[in-house]
């Protein structure tokens, strides 16, 4: 959850440094990704019992791994795109056998 936690603020920091120099449209899609970040954070907060696999996690966490400071708004989308749809997908399966 830190983890998490820790990336949605680099995208946060992301999205503020290259404000100036961003389009609309795209700055858009940032804060789109976002605010789906804080949904999943906060979703996972809420039912700790929604929780990813091991293979889940290790692959999470490599791709969390993958976000540092010197890459932009846009590749941090990216990541965090991808691991908002395993957690969506992840989640989805375990609502469906409930």
């Amino acid at each position: 959850m830190r983890a998490l936690e820790s990336v949605k603020i680099q995208l946060a920091l992301a999205i503020a440094a290259e404000r100036k120099f961003t389009p609309l449209d795209r700055r858009q899609y940032y804060l789109e990704t976002a605010g789906r970040m804080n949904q999943c954070v906060k979703k996972l907060k809420k039912d700790r019992t929604r929780i990813l696999s091991p293979e889940g996690k290790a692959w999470a966490m490599e791709a969390i791994n993958g976000v540092s400071q010197e890459i932009g708004a846009g590749q941090i989308c990216l990541i965090i795109g991808n691991i908002i749809a395993e957690l969506e997908r992840t989640v989805g399966e375990e609502s469906s056998v409930q």
